[in-house]
């Protein structure tokens, strides 16, 4: 509040744009918890979550930096490089091993939520010589595996009767890791996945759909590369357990259920 850092518009998503003060700091709260913790549930492999903060920042950095916003342009860079500091240790140190821990990853996703709100609130009338149209796809698109991955797997636990909250295996790093053992392997698969989304929503925006749409290709390319991992874990099961020739019926609801 004190920052400002607060919506004021959400650029037509739900044919909305201009908030009052109230609503928009309820949602800019909102969205920092919910931003601040994606990078928190994110950080369960070695360079995960200091991997995503420095393809968010940098991204946003980036952007900042055209628009000749150089303090966000700054804070955004000094972001990326000190967790790039940070990921050799994490990775590939071996006798001096370093590790984000909670406050770690909550203070990337603090600072990485700050920057989403005042990217798209410069993005508001052409405030910028260099704006980017429907910017919440395109700041959805830049944090869409954290995000994404924390809806995903709440979703899965309370499906399950369980506490959103609760610890298991199904986060996307999680699959991965089914079938590639290494972390650095990992970890380079789910950050090729982010940037190919954020590609995808650089793609569209050029479409002049509208933001509703353009968030929900987003969406619904996530969701398909999301599930792919989960799809061959079954697979791989079912030919270990010999079920190649149940029912069509069963064999879906198997595979995607």
């Amino acid at each position: 509040i004190f920052g400002h850092f607060r919506f004021t518009n959400l650029h037509g998503v739900l044919g909305i744009y201009e908030i009052d003060y109230f609503s928009g700091v309820i949602l800019s709260v909102f969205a920092i918890v919910v931003i601040t913790n994606a990078f928190n549930l994110i950080d369960g492999m070695d360079g995960l979550a200091s991997g995503l903060g420095i393809l968010s920042a940098t991204l946003l950095g980036i952007w900042f930096l055209m628009a000749n916003q150089i303090v966000f342009a700054i804070l955004a860079f000094a972001l990326a490089g000190s967790l790039t500091g940070f990921f050799i240790f994490n990775v590939f140190g071996d006798k001096y091993k370093l590790f984000l821990g909670d406050t770690g990853s909550l203070i990337v996703g603090t600072v990485i939520a700050a920057l989403v709100i005042e990217f798209n609130e410069l993005n508001i009338g052409g405030q910028t010589g260099v704006r980017v149209m429907a910017s919440p796809a395109v700041s959805f698109a830049i944090i869409i595996v954290p995000l994404f991955d924390t809806m995903r797997v709440m979703a899965i636990r309370m499906l399950q009767k369980r506490s959103p909250f609760s610890a298991d295996k199904n986060h996307i790093h999680h699959r991965i890791f089914y079938f590639k053992k290494k972390h650095i392997v990992v970890t380079s698969i789910v950050l090729g996945i982010n940037f190919g989304i954020f590609l995808f929503a650089l793609w569209i925006n050029q479409s002049g759909l509208s933001v509703n749409y353009q968030l929900l290709s987003i969406l619904l390319v996530s969701i398909i590369l999301f599930q792919i991992p989960s799809v061959l874990i079954r697979i791989s099961e079912m030919r270990e357990n010999n079920e190649n020739n149940l029912p069509v019926r069963l064999l879906f609801m198997k595979l995607f259920f």
